[in-house]
Formats: structure tokens, sequence, C-alpha cells
């Protein structure tokens, strides 16, 4: 929740390879065939420790016993395509997301400086 230059939270679609130490993704569980990058994993994920930035795709870790997540979220563009290639991600009632996290809610008065470390992901090293 600080400018501390450590990530809090990862938001997008989860590579192949999962953080050290992650459970497995709720997406997965008793589905066949489904791949991290299947549209249904897409969220927000809990960034593993250890993980470089310069090695995104290993950021995605998910905990059964957090208490933070799963937490809601958005994609307004599950398909991008020549004609429609932004991406646009929500975060669902972002304060009761800072306040599970232990952090203050965000001043809507733009008072109070706030900050929250979010990486975004959406692509692989094969793209």
């Amino acid at each position: 929740g600080a400018p501390d230059g450590e990530l809090d939270f990862v938001l997008g679609y989860p590579s192949t390879e999962a953080a050290d130490g992650s459970d497995v993704f709720p997406c997965q569980r008793g589905a066949s065939g489904t791949t991290p990058t299947d549209a249904s994993c897409f969220g927000l994920y809990h960034w593993g420790n250890g993980a470089s930035l310069r090695q995104a795709h290993r950021g995605f870790e998910w905990r059964d016993d957090s208490a933070v997540l799963p937490h809601a979220t958005t994609d307004h563009n599950p398909s991008p395509r020549r004609g429609a290639p932004h991406l646009e991600w929500t975060i669902e009632a972002f304060n009761e997301l800072r306040a599970k996290a232990g952090y203050a809610a965000v001043d809507r008065t733009g008072v109070r400086p706030w900050a929250m470390n979010v990486y975004a992901f959406a692509g692989s090293f094969d793209d």
C-alpha cells in the first residue's frame, strides 16, 4: 500500500507459470484443458514474493488462505481485435479492496495522497 517499490497485486491474465509457492489458480480447478491465459482466469492476484518485474508472467500468485482475494474485477474488452485493441480493466469496490488489504481508504476529496502498487499483465513472451 505504500510507494515502497514492492508490488501488492497483479491484475490481468496469468501466464502458464505461476509464482513459486502459488496454490492452483481457481480457474484451473475441475476444468480440463483450461490454461491460465484463458479468459476465465482474468482477475486480481497477489504478487509473488521474489518475482522480478522483468518476469511479470511469473508474478501471479494465488493463496487459498487469503483474506484479501478473491476480489471483483472486470475486463471490459476480453477479446481485443484490430477494431478494438484497447485494454480496459476495473478493480471493483476499490476502497473495499484497500480495507481488506489493511490500507486506508482513498480520500475522495483528493486532499490526502494514497498509493497502491498494482502491475497489469496481458501478454506473453510468445507474442
